[in-house]
């Protein structure tokens, strides 16, 4: 990405548009970095997005989509924070209980996978 926050990105339906980086927060339980960033539209509004930060080979960062439920959830929450000025500790609670949500869903799922092999 480049230094002045502007980068480039491709969109969902292939073209490459400039993009603003707003933040890059890290979560650490899960090991990943998330990004939040906006696209202008024609309208001068814009639409905010969020992705996940890896390094390539050449130790550049790079933007994944969003993997996971979990992942879109932990954007959501971000987003929604950032607007309603949420302090961090309640941002925190926010999004361990994403987490553990997320644990408990998966959970049921492997029990349920289990009973109907059975």
């Amino acid at each position: 990405m480049k230094d002045n926050n502007i980068f480039n990105v491709e969109t969902e339906d292939g073209v490459t548009q400039e993009a603003e980086l707003l933040t890059i927060f890290e979560i650490e339980y899960l090991g990943k970095e998330y990004a939040i960033y906006t696209i202008p539209k024609d309208d001068d509004t814009d639409d905010i997005y969020g992705g996940i930060v890896v390094q390539d080979e050449n130790g550049n960062d790079q933007l994944l989509d969003l993997e996971t439920d979990l992942d879109k959830e932990i954007i959501r929450i971000m987003i929604d924070s950032a607007e309603k000025n949420l302090d961090e500790d309640l941002i925190n609670k926010k999004v361990e209980f994403a987490i553990k949500l997320d644990e408990v869903k998966q959970k049921e799922g492997k029990i349920l996978r289990k009973k109907k092999h059975k």
